[in-house]
């Protein structure tokens, strides 16, 4: 078998030869080619052979290992080495798909640590297997350390290779100053690295490893990572590339009953986030406040006249639209329109301005105003869908209106980004909310109107209504998560999740109150749910101690628990959302 060692790979993202025995020169010096050759135990480069596809049983056992699949196309030729003595070295067939036993390479220098010419779209590395170091041949200068007997790759892009292939569970470390010098260029290299199985694919190269990469785990109780973690290796590597200016935008959305309709806890999240990767823009808010205490971060009014609101969680059938924040407004006569107010702080730089619609048949018609200045109409006749009005601005207006022209219109509400990088966190709670009841959208309704928002991450904050209740947790409370995910990933499939269960809550039990039993059935269940999506979970409960601390809460000045014995004062809000709020920074950004 392949050992866990150094394993060699050269960039798959140029055209190459189909045979295993001869590499790509354009991408190596000949010198380098020739030296890799040799250690591979090649003999010197020919012609290339015809073109031609090995056929896929071409995996044959040999005296000296089994071949081992790769798991994916795209590298071309490997060498495995572990700790300075080769135990079996590998050549990748690209077409096949298979990493086939090779000869042994013979040793080199330093005490018969062997020495080979890591390939990349960019200048070659050298790896020494026995001092674990990462040179740049031309150089001589150290670009990285590993430790001996892991699997460590390096490729063109220092610092971020390494960071790649830490993420794959590796561990791999980087002197200070190569990652400080090279944190532009390397972020944009491993902005969508992703593991599948035991192959780690990133940009510019492919990274065939010799062994699937293990589960991530945490030390904070109740945060659990799925058996699949490539989606949220993928969001992992979207933030750091906004943080290194690689990326514009990391854009998340939460999902939620009245704790996330209130945004004061998301807010927190928003901040934090912003602090380490700049704010993008407030993201998305409802047409009208369908509730009077309703507010978001961004947005200094919204107002409506002539439109009537109507939630999903009251919502009969399996049909409905509600967009992506879950409250329709429909216009009840001509001349019905809604307005919002941007805060002083978002106008004057650029910004992107959304505004979401339902279309329908026979539709009626929209004009669109900045600054109470027309900029269009757009007509709503067409299929039933959620779609949006775009619009770029140069420097960011205060007011924005729609005014309805002609019936029927159904409005959702504005989604506004600003030109600069940073985050985008959209809170989407809705008041009386349970997951079950997404089941009232129409098959695919809410994850088109998500995938509009073009989230990176969403999160599930579902549970309060049950559990403050002592309510039974229907058997859809998971089924609709998984629901929701399956639909949004069918149009973003990268797209990560995080399914956060309820914190510890009282109720009233014969005349006494005590830990409500169904926040610990609920959790089981949006654990499994979480699972089978593919998500992230947080047990709040675990996460702040247990249920009893639920009644420590309810006794200790200043109060964590309103006198619903569910919902959070400000003290507590801002008590949950900072523990939250560290637990995240923490397992996205380290430390």
């Amino acid at each position: 078998m392949l050992q866990a060692g150094v394993l060699l790979v050269v960039d798959a993202l140029v055209p190459r030869p189909a045979g295993v025995a001869h590499l790509p020169a354009p991408l190596l010096p000949a010198d380098v080619v020739a030296g890799l050759r040799g250690a591979a135990g090649l003999p010197d480069a020919g012609p290339p052979p015809p073109p031609g596809r090995p056929g896929d049983d071409a995996v044959d056992a040999a005296d000296d290992g089994a071949a081992v699949p790769t798991g994916v196309g795209g590298a071309v030729a490997a060498v495995a080495v572990d700790e300075g003595a080769v135990d079996e070295g590998a050549v990748a067939d690209d077409d096949a798909g298979v990493v086939a036993a090779a000869p042994e390479p013979e040793p080199t220098r330093d005490g018969g640590a062997p020495v080979v010419a890591v390939a990349g779209a960019i200048p070659p590395r050298v790896v020494d297997g026995a001092a674990g170091v990462v040179r740049d041949p031309r150089t001589g200068v150290d670009a990285g350390v590993v430790d001996a007997g892991h699997l460590v790759v390096a490729l063109a892009h220092d610092a971020g290779v390494i960071d790649a292939v830490r993420d794959a569970g590796v561990d791999a470390r980087v002197p200070a100053a190569t990652s400080a010098a090279t944190s532009a260029a390397t972020s944009a290299a491993t902005s969508t690295a992703t593991s599948n199985g035991s192959t780690a694919v990133v940009d510019g190269g492919v990274v065939a490893a010799a062994s699937s990469p293990p589960r991530p785990t945490s030390s904070t109780p109740g945060f659990e990572y799925p058996e699949d973690t490539t989606t949220w290796r993928a969001f992992l590597d979207k933030v750091h590339a906004v943080q290194s200016g690689a990326r514009a935008k990391a854009r998340v959305v939460q999902l939620g009953d009245s704790e996330i309709a209130g945004d004061r806890f998301v807010s927190t999240l928003r901040s934090d986030m912003a602090a380490r990767i700049g704010l993008g823009g407030p993201g998305f808010a409802l047409a009208s406040p369908p509730w009077h205490w309703y507010r978001r971060a961004g947005f200094e009014s919204l107002d409506s006249q002539g439109f009537r609101g109507r939630s999903f969680v009251f919502a009969k059938g399996n049909e409905g639209n509600f967009g992506p924040g879950g409250v329709a407004f429909d216009a009840v006569d001509a001349g019905a329109r809604v307005d919002a107010k941007l805060e002083s702080g978002f106008t004057g730089a650029g910004c992107t301005i959304e505004f979401l619609y339902a279309s329908q048949p026979g539709g009626g018609a929209l004009e669109l105003f900045v600054d109470d200045v027309s900029v269009g109409v757009v007509e709503l006749a067409g299929d039933e869908a959620v779609a949006s009005w775009h619009h770029t601005a140069e420097a960011c207006p205060r007011k924005l209106s729609a005014r309805v022209q002609r019936l029927p219109a159904r409005v959702f509400g504005w989604s506004v980004e600003s030109t600069k990088n940073g985050v985008v966190w959209t809170s989407l709670g809705t008041v009386g909310a349970n997951a079950s009841a997404l089941s009232r959208y129409g098959q695919g309704r809410l994850g088109q109107a998500l995938a509009l928002l073009q989230p990176d991450l969403v999160v599930a904050t579902y549970g309060l209504n049950l559990t403050g209740h002592g309510a039974p947790v229907p058997r859809s409370e998971g089924e609709q998560l998984q629901r929701v995910m399956a639909e949004i990933r069918a149009v973003r499939p990268d797209t990560a999740c995080l399914v956060m269960s309820p914190y510890p809550v009282l109720v009233d039990t014969d005349g006494a109150l005590a830990p409500s039993g169904t926040t610990r059935h609920l959790a089981n269940v949006q654990r499994r749910a979480a699972q089978a999506a593919g998500c992230v979970f947080l047990d709040r409960e675990k996460l702040v101690g247990g249920p009893d601390v639920a009644l420590e809460w309810l006794n200790r000045k200043p109060r964590y628990l309103s006198g619903d014995y569910v919902h959070l004062t400000p003290e507590g809000a801002s008590f949950i959302s900072r523990t939250v709020s560290r637990l995240l920074i923490g397992e996205i950004f380290g430390g």
